[in-house]
């Protein structure tokens, strides 16, 4: 009865509510001079694995970029990538985000990932290739339908789902609601 849906398009019989932001970024494997964990701003300048954008660059055309194919926001991105000049030489197409955070883990290649998947269980040992490269900014939207039967079930699990989703720390992106 409900769907935790990550950028929905709007319909006309549902109800969306977001609940919290995200956003797919480029990831690397801690390492190339990087010995700390990334200081308390990781998605800013000082967090990022390399400084210099030339040498980002060179990375994502000497390593394979992995991601999932199936994920239309990973496409985007890739397009990004190549409108700014920072055209990744190979590609590492897989199906979903554990296997491209596990390959990025195992120094296989960059990845793109969520921020919420790159930090979770893994703190500190992923970080954003470069501050400046582009991200996809996700928004995660609570959805059910308009006439959902409202039980007293329901009503606490909605509120209740909602409620988690609010106290989700923002991960570097805009934190407002809709």
């Amino acid at each position: 009865h409900f769907g935790v849906v990550v950028n929905p398009r709007p319909h006309p019989e549902l109800v969306m509510r977001e609940m919290f932001r995200d956003a797919i970024d480029i990831f690397t494997a801690m390492g190339g001079g990087r010995d700390e964990l990334p200081p308390a701003d990781e998605y800013g300048p000082a967090g990022a694995a390399c400084q210099d954008l030339e040498h980002a660059r060179q990375l994502l055309r000497e390593q394979p970029l992995v991601y999932p194919d199936r994920v239309t926001e990973c496409l985007s991105l890739v397009d990004e990538l190549r409108r700014s000049g920072a055209d990744p030489g190979r590609e590492l197409l897989c199906g979903d985000f554990t296997l491209a955070k596990s390959l990025a883990l195992a120094g296989v290649g960059t990845a793109l990932l969520p921020r919420r998947i790159a930090r979770e269980g893994t703190p500190g040992l992923l970080c954003r290739l470069h501050a400046s490269l582009p991200i996809y900014e996700d928004i995660i939207y609570l959805v059910f339908r308009s006439d959902y039967h409202r039980t007293r079930g329901s009503v606490f699990l909605k509120d209740e789902l909602l409620s988690c989703g609010a106290s989700m720390p923002s991960v570097g992106v805009r934190a407002e609601r809709t």
